[in-house]
């Protein structure tokens, strides 16, 4: 029962139902006074005793304010960094308000709650000291006796602002803040949560919860009493379960106790439930404890709670759920309930209905675990959560002393509690995530902390996110942030490898952040900032690392983050049915059932065969008959798959699949190449009874080699430096190849220098004159990729080559090259812009050394092509005389061999290009 007093009930209508009796914040149900609404709010006065009422009419004006909020602080300035530069100063923000206690409540004893309140919290009720709570987690405080009174109460909160939260001496928090500890976090103190008043006699169910154990169809109900003053002599305590939504219960047991005038009891009911429900994503079976405790004949308390017949687990280094493997495919939420009523009035369709299209069945609730609402709309409807505290360093080192460690961790401590006792009970809850990217505290965090957390709530496996290194006992987590926007782009298939090579065979195996935007990367991959393009691109990268990691079997991947793909955030809608790409591609590969195509390459000769492995995945606990079907199509099939693009495929393929329980078969496909050379679509698309057909697609490109192979024979190659890959390369091309200055050496085609390190010094003067002569005349010299550009040749071009020094996060290291605007040069003929994208041979490195910005010559030649930035240049021509030089630092030298893996033939295109185009 909730009660309202008529000054709510009118603000409720004139402010349009803001708040819903049935949303309220509770741990338990029960009988309980909402105190949200209008409340007022004065900022600052930190030093003034604002809670005394003679004190507090001199002060203001107070302004008033609907709280819940996640803005205490009115609006400082339209600009931004004005307001935030206002709420980093502010040292607190008191907020009061009266309520009124009928004569019957104010003859019982109370408890002050509230959700969460930013930055904590001290508390004063008709004048009188009631608590303070310094971290952000929810709080209970059992009042003193007679402290309410019948008719009209006062209650005044006082919220350190940001200028009032202890600090570091390096100016960091001493208490876990989630977002507020970085940059990006807002600052301005809030009470996001609800703050209520509980009602009771004599004693009070303080806390009460529900250990399952699913082999002995057992439910542990535990509960601890408590109260202001001695216990009746004789209590009992009764517990009836019921299935949710039934009549009747299913078990009630009672126990009767001599309180020997105690202040606080903790006990044990065991409730046999035969033949229970169990919770699941699929079958989200849910029962309610009703606890009620009773002295004589009067209820002194009677608390009701939701719990699910569910264990989780950690079985031969894998999760389990109800005995059963777990795999955890989902995403993240960055506190979505504070972005505005929009997302808790539409949280089934957000939390449920767009994540199912997109197969997930789980959110990580990055930095604060979520409300009651979230927590029980995903027990109703079976979604998972892995509630993280807001211990957050974003690997950040905040420099704490010994001193101020310990500070922050008992408030870490207390924080935890304060999350674990309000939401132990949901089922839908299945992991505590204690930490973020915490890199400088990792053995206080996988020790003590661990421990405190799990000796709360022993019955779920506890994570620290980003720390692979150490972890926690129970799990091993990566963050691979930047794999959209850093490196080359099979880099992530290589560490990935690498980590699971070494995975810890006790312990799952999860990476909870990739496919991070952080900033613009379409110039990076497509070769122009805010390409319209790069939508398709990241939704495609995602489908390649997410199935990467499913064939390795890690047992969670997160992309990050939900809501930039759904449609409630108010993304104009892709399509009807998907609101992004990376929604589309979400649903395909992160489908429980699924055939992943295991190719990185995208570069095959016109008309070969090659043989493609498919990992044909299974992660259901039942088996699975399914149609696949293997088609080559010139039409992007968008994730789906688009069935336009499948009926225009130019070659099929169609098996029928028995799948058994959490099956990984790896069957081996036979390719054809089209012979038509262009850019096609590989796609193997799995359909099965009862679910939308799901695709694993590629881009594989065909590759006329006939006329390259013909190009230079005959042509006379004098070779510098040479080593055996180039010089390989123009005797399988039929070339007259020469490597000493002898006679004849002047006329030659082409001069190709290969590694300028192998030219001697002695050597280098005479080759200087020669090469300037040479290009003078008319002659073409083509310098292969160089580390650097050694000193005796600069006589002849004066260039610098190498790792350019840069100070943002994006390392030059790229998988694709650009051509610069209005750049025709002859040695791009027959290459279309996408063939400088994504080379073969893991991990796809195009390019890294280039030449560098400060390079004189630089400045009097022409730019051809860049990778990572525009800055960064790859290849250019510099004319000398009538000749020219060409610097191509485009990795080709060991993608020109057919007898290797990495061998591709647009990189043998263009270097063919380099040494004959005119």
């Amino acid at each position: 029962m909730i009660y309202r007093n008529s000054f709510l009930t009118l603000v409720l209508v004139l402010f349009g139902n803001l708040l819903n009796a049935a949303d309220l914040d509770l741990d338990y149900q029960r009988k309980a006074m909402d105190l949200s609404g209008v409340w007022q709010v004065l900022v600052d006065h930190a030093d003034e005793l604002c809670w005394k009422p003679e004190v507090s009419k001199t002060l203001g004006p107070w302004k008033d304010m609907v709280i819940p909020s996640g803005n205490l602080m009115p609006p400082a300035d339209s600009n931004y960094k004005a307001a935030r530069k206002v709420h980093e100063q502010t040292q607190c923000v008191w907020i009061k308000r009266q309520f009124e206690i009928s004569t019957e409540q104010a003859k019982q004893e109370a408890v002050l709650k509230w959700g969460g309140i930013r930055f904590g919290a001290s508390v004063w009720i008709n004048g009188s000291f009631i608590c303070q709570h310094a971290p952000i987690s929810p709080h209970q405080e059992i009042l003193p006796k007679s402290i309410l009174k019948p008719g009209n109460n006062t209650i005044v909160i006082k919220v350190p602002g940001w200028g009032g939260v202890p600090k570091s001496k390096s100016g960091y928090p001493l208490l876990p803040i989630g977002g507020a500890s970085q940059s990006w976090g807002a600052r301005s103190p809030a009470v996001p949560g609800d703050i209520w008043l509980e009602f009771y006699d004599a004693v009070y169910v303080k806390e009460v919860y529900a250990n399952v154990n699913i082999a002995n169809e057992m439910a542990q109900v535990h509960f601890t009493l408590q109260g202001n003053n001695a216990f009746p002599a004789q209590i009992k305590v009764e517990v009836e379960i019921f299935e949710e939504g039934q009549e009747g219960s299913v078990v009630k047991q009672m126990m009767s106790l001599n309180t020997n005038g105690l202040l606080r009891i903790n006990g044990v009911l065991d409730c046999k439930i035969p033949h229970p429900k169990l919770w699941s994503p699929q079958s989200p079976n849910l029962y309610r404890a009703q606890v009620r405790v009773i002295a004589g004949d009067k209820t002194c308390d009677d608390v009701s709670f939701q719990f699910g017949m569910r264990e989780i687990t950690i079985k031969n280094g894998h999760f389990s759920l109800n005995g059963k493997p777990l795999w955890l495919r989902g995403s993240n939420m960055l506190c979505e309930w504070r972005w505005g009523e929009t997302y808790n009035q539409n949280v089934v369709q957000y939390l449920v209905e767009e994540a199912r299209g997109m197969n997930l069945n789980v959110f990580r609730t990055h930095t604060q675990p979520p409300p009651t609402l979230w927590a029980r709309t995903a027990n109703e409807h079976g979604m998972m959560f892995m509630a993280e505290m807001p211990l957050l360093y974003n690997h950040a080192d905040f420099k704490y002393t010994d001193e101020e460690l310990s500070v922050l961790h008992q408030n870490a401590k207390l924080d935890a509690a304060g999350w674990i006792h309000k939401l132990r009970n949901h089922p839908s809850i299945i992991m505590w995530v204690i930490s973020n990217e915490s890199i400088h505290d990792n053995k206080w965090e996988a020790t003590e902390f661990f421990k405190h957390v799990k000796q709360i709530d022993p019955s779920r496996p506890i994570m620290r996110t980003g720390e692979d290194m150490l972890g926690t006992p129970d799990i091993v987590d990566v963050h691979t942030c930047f794999n959209v926007v850093r490196g080359a782009e099979g880099d992530f298939h290589v560490a990935m490898k690498a980590l699971m090579d070494r995975k810890d065979p006790k312990r799952p195996l999860c990476n909870t952040e990739y496919m991070n935007r952080m900033w613009d990367p379409s110039g990076r991959w497509l070769g122009r900032p805010g390409h319209s393009d790069f939508p398709l691109y990241y939704a495609e990268c995602n489908m390649e690392h997410t199935e990467l990691m499913r064939r390795l079997k890690f047992d969670c991947v997160l992309p990050y983050m939900y809501a930039g793909w759904t449609k409630l955030r108010g993304r104009s809608h892709w399509r009807d049915d998907y609101a992004t790409p990376m929604a589309a591609s979400l649903h395909s590969s992160m489908a429980p059932v699924l055939a992943s195509l295991d190719l990185f390459d995208r570069n095959f000769k016109a008309g070969q065969t090659i043989r493609v492995p498919i990992d044909c995945i299974n992660e259901l606990n039942e088996d699975v008959d399914a149609e696949l079907t293997i088609y080559v199509t010139p039409e992007h099939p968008l994730f789906i798959p688009e069935q336009s693009a499948l009926d225009s495929s130019i070659w099929r393929s169609q098996k029928t699949l028995s799948l058994k329980v959490q099956a990984h078969e790896t069957k081996h496909v036979d390719i054809p190449i089209p012979k038509q050379e262009g850019q096609y679509y590989l796609a193997a698309v799995i359909k099965r009874a009862g679910d939308t057909p799901v695709v694993s697609q590629r881009v594989i490109r065909s590759i006329d080699t006939g006329r390259q192979e013909q190009a230079l024979r005959g042509k006379r190659i004098f070779l510098l430096g040479g080593r055996d890959r180039v010089r390989n390369f123009f005797k399988r091309h039929q070339c007259v190849l020469m490597e000493t200055m002898n006679q004849g050496y002047e006329s030659v085609d082409c001069v190709v220098i290969d590694h300028s390190e192998d030219i001697s010094y002695i050597n280098a003067p005479g080759i200087v004159e020669f090469l300037k002569s040479y290009t003078v005349k008319g002659g073409r010299v083509v310098v292969m990729p160089q580390t650097e550009w050694r000193t005796a040749l600069k006589d002849f071009v004066d260039c610098n080559i190498g790792w350019p020094s840069f100070k943002h996060r994006n390392p030059v290291v790229c998988s694709r090259a650009h051509r610069y605007s209005g750049v025709h040069h002859p040695i791009f003929s027959d290459i279309p812009t996408e063939f400088l994208w994504r080379w073969n041979g893991l991990p796809g490195a195009i390019g890294d050394a280039t030449i560098q910005a400060d390079s004189p010559a630089l400045a009097q030649g022409n730019k051809l092509a860049w990778i990572s930035n525009e800055k960064f240049t790859a290849m250019f021509s510099y004319p000398i005389g009538k000749g020219e030089v060409l610097f191509n630092q485009l990795h080709v030298r060991h993608r020109i061999d057919p007898s290797l893996d990495t061998y591709d033939p647009v990189a043998e295109r263009l270097m063919v290009n380099l040494i004959s185009a005119r």
